[in-house]
């Protein structure tokens, strides 16, 4: 009863955040993850430590690990659980391709065990041009051993830059990640969705730190969300 309390109240503050309302413009029904977590779920239900895998979410810019997204989920997913032992392990993988991107993903959930395991992933492959089918059966492979290893995954697709030339070819990897969720593989938080809303409706942050931060805290209360009792 008590950690239902503090979960509730968590997100409750999570909601409430000022830096939350000030900066991020508002999301619809693109902004929930639409599978259940059910290890994540159990992860906060017991008591102990949660732990959480992140790949794909880091940088190396200015000589760190983690970039304004990395950060800013690892501090939305502590104010959503207070008083929790949220351990959140960076794995940052720049310009990696998926396939390279999931070696690195699979040495750290044997050496994490994670409940939870986020990764973004596509951009590499759609500047590189890998076959869309290519880039989702390896997604699927690496989804389906992180099941085996009894851990949720969430897949955080690419975002929407504008009406480029690329869009069309970014669209085919954000429909890649959609097929692996279709097929009940993993969780995607849809990324693309949200960010072509907001600039569609002109309220996209200017400052590319700043929708980083956003999309952070979206991610972050969807899951919490759907750990939420």
């Amino acid at each position: 009863m008590m950690n239902r309390f503090l979960m509730a109240l968590g997100l409750l503050a999570f909601l409430a955040a000022p830096a939350a309302a000030q900066l991020c413009p508002a999301a619809g029904s693109e902004a929930e993850i639409r599978a259940p977590l059910p290890r994540f779920t159990a992860a906060v239900a017991s008591g102990g430590p949660i732990e959480v895998l992140a790949v794909g979410l880091g940088n190396m810019r200015s000589g760190g690990m983690e970039g304004p997204f990395a950060s800013a989920f690892k501090e939305a997913l502590a104010r959503g659980l207070p008083g929790r032992d949220v351990r959140v392990t960076i794995v940052p993988t720049p310009v990696m391709l998926a396939k390279d991107a999931a070696d690195r993903l699979r040495r750290g959930v044997v050496e994490g065990e994670p409940a939870l395991v986020v990764w973004r992933t596509g951009l590499a492959d759609a500047l590189a041009v890998t076959e869309p089918s290519r880039f989702r059966r390896i997604v699927q492979r690496a989804a389906a051993w992180i099941s085996a290893q009894k851990a949720d995954l969430v897949l955080v697709d690419l975002a929407y830059t504008g009406e480029g030339a690329h869009e069309p070819t970014y669209r085919r990897y954000v429909d890649a990640l959609a097929q692996v969720g279709r097929d009940g593989e993993a969780a995607v938080f849809r990324r693309y969705a949200i960010t072509e809303a907001w600039y569609r409706a002109g309220v996209a942050p200017e400052k590319m730190a700043d929708s980083e931060v956003c999309m952070a805290q979206l991610l972050a209360a969807a899951i919490l969300r759907q750990a939420a009792p």
